[in-house]
């Protein structure tokens, strides 16, 4: 039987360290061949393995260290029954341990794939392939990486062929770029399609691998179909990864909720999916070489680093925006017992539009245009709440009033009728334009006053939208710069943060920009985010308060060390819980 060593102390994703197994020396062992014949294990945990829509359970080899002890089953039935659907069941009993045991696994130091068996700890299932060319789309997507791994050598893996074959076997660079033209443009053609096109556009160029049957074979089974997946940039980062797709659940339904006018929380705006996509463009692509932390491979607890960082950010994230449903920023700030509809040029007395970039970036920053005019997308829904904000110009705006937010506005019996009718939800309040009702910061104009915080974590003002659109929208491309977004040009279009409904990731883009540049970077006084944030995992085991509340300052006021000059933090104890429910949620801390 195999035998499972289970080490003295729990297996948790806050060590990340699962079950070491003590496997057999070779898989075709007779006696492990009866074994899983006849399903009989003495093993004490099993766990699932996903791969290519198929799902098997493991009771040796290591499992993936995002997995929790809670997450393996006592029996291979059991773990079948709870990971797959009815009509898998007979096929996960049966196991595919044939299918798994040379698979192949993506090494994203050296952009190569190999079947040595020497892959990290944390790496199983969906990460594995079949064969190099699987192993290869699925993990490496841009065009130089995916080039390189085509073209990299790997394990030979045929003892009685010729010792010349495997310069023969692996694609030459101009096949493999003809590769990469070809899968761009045949809509999901077979694979075997991409590389008889690839093959017959570089006859002059190129030879098709001698050795009989093993390409063929490969390519027949491989799929570089476009896929979904973008490759880390490290091994920690594809650890990260791991353990958020395994938390997608919690982090959807138990993190990323709001709060209702019933006091109910509900699933809000914010949604896993385009959380993760937005954290694949900041993490790999990045901004002016500045990118999202996901932790570094030089240190043991590389992954748990990132994933605190990634918990710091849901924590401000949850108190900014995410607990109001909100994108837009909402009309909050009374004067006089008033909404102002100034209030778009700033609240608390602040202006928006003279938020400059320092002297060395203001070429990047945004025109102020009197012109522009834009309405919020979100806002507040309770009884009363304000309008969305917005902004005109002078010529159509010469003053704004206020939001009335007493006012019963569903009153059919009056000539003419009112009715709720300002914003969708709305169930009270009205406008009252009769006279000029200035905001804190004496405006009673809406002119230029277009750059309200959006997205998570409310960028707000003309340099973060210029800096945004200066690296990644529409002036990147027109200056002839890589650009992400290209079509979006965020100084006329501010709005498409909020507003876009098919790219639902550029709420979140806008927030991890915020904390690259100012959180990440953040070094004053003595204290530097990045040592700090390592030593709370490394020196202070994750516990205590004092990292999460230097954070909360920092986002809420501009300084490390609270009192801060601008004045107290705003929900300090909400940020410090909103922090350990999902270092909780994550299994990093009990």
């Amino acid at each position: 039987a195999v035998a499972v060593i289970v080490p003295a102390a729990t297996v948790t994703a806050a060590t990340v360290t699962a079950a070491t197994v003590a496997a057999p020396e070779s898989l075709d062992s007779p006696t492990l061949g009866e074994n899983i014949a006849a399903n009989v294990y003495e093993a004490e945990k099993f766990f699932p393995l996903f791969d290519d829509g198929a799902t098997s359970c493991r009771s040796f080899g290591t499992a993936p260290s995002w997995m929790s002890e809670r997450d393996g089953k006592g029996s291979q039935a059991e773990c079948c029954r709870s990971y797959t659907f009815s009509w898998e069941y007979d096929e996960c009993l049966r196991g595919a341990w044939e299918h798994h045991k040379n698979d192949y696994y993506p090494n994203y130091r050296d952009k190569a794939c190999f079947n040595d068996g020497n892959q990290p700890s944390w790496m199983g299932g969906d990460y594995l392939a079949e064969n190099d060319w699987q192993c290869c789309s699925t993990n490496f997507h841009e065009e130089k990486h995916l080039k390189r791994c085509y073209t990299m050598p790997a394990m030979p893996v045929c003892n009685d062929c010729p010792s010349d074959w495997m310069s023969n076997y692996y694609v030459s660079e101009p096949m493999a770029v003809a590769m990469m033209e070809t899968m761009a443009t045949v809509p999901d053609p077979s694979a075997a399609d991409h590389f008889a096109a690839a093959s017959s556009a570089t006859t002059s160029s190129t030879k098709k691998a001698s050795k009989p049957n093993k390409v063929d074979n490969d390519v027949a089974t491989a799929n570089l179909s476009t896929v979904d997946h973008i490759a880390p940039a490290n091994s920690a980062a594809a650890a990260v990864e791991a353990v958020l797709q395994a938390k997608k659940n919690e982090i959807d339904n138990k993190i990323l909720l709001y709060e209702t006018p019933m006091m109910a929380w509900e699933p809000s705006i914010y949604r896993f999916d385009d959380m993760l996509a937005a954290l694949r463009v900041m993490y790999t692509d990045g901004v002016a070489g500045k990118y999202f932390y996901m932790g570094d491979d030089e240190s043991e607890n590389g992954h748990l680093h990132g994933l605190v960082n990634i918990a710091a950010f849901l924590a401000q994230s949850m108190k900014e925006t995410i607990k109001y449903n909100a994108c837009d920023e909402n009309s909050w700030d009374l004067v006089g017992g008033r909404y102002p509809l100034s209030n778009s040029c700033g609240q608390l007395g602040q202006s928006y539009q003279d938020y400059r970039c320092a002297e060395h970036e203001r070429h990047m920053e945004c025109p102020v245009k009197k012109g522009m005019e834009i309405v919020a997308t979100t806002n507040a829904k309770w009884w009363g709440a304000p309008a969305p904000l917005f902004c005109g110009p002078k010529e159509r705006y010469p003053f704004t009033g206020y939001w009335d937010h007493s006012k019963d506005c569903n009153n059919a019996w009056v000539d003419p009728p009112e009715t709720c009718d300002v914003y969708e939800g709305q169930k009270g309040g009205a406008f009252n334009n009769e006279s000029p009702s200035p905001n804190s910061n004496s405006r009673t104009d809406v002119e230029g006053c277009c750059w309200w915080g959006r997205g998570v974590i409310q960028t707000t003002g003309v340099c973060n939208f210029g800096k945004l659109n200066f690296y990644l929208g529409a002036r990147a491309a027109n200056e002839g710069r890589e650009s992400r977004y290209p079509d979006i040009d965020f100084c006329e279009t501010p709005d498409a943060i909020c507003g876009d409904e098919k790219r639902g990731e550029l709420k979140w883009i806008a927030g991890m920009f915020y904390w690259v540049e100012s959180l990440q970077s953040y070094n004053s006084g003595g204290w530097n985010y990045i040592d700090e944030l390592k030593s709370f995992v490394d020196d202070a085991g994750l516990v205590g308060d004092k990292f999460i509340d230097a954070v909360s300052s920092i986002v809420n006021r501009g300084c490390h060390s609270p009192p801060c000059p601008s004045g107290g933090v705003d929900g300090m104890s909400e940020r410090s819980s909103n922090f350990r429910k999902v270092l909780a949620e994550l299994d990093l801390v009990p």
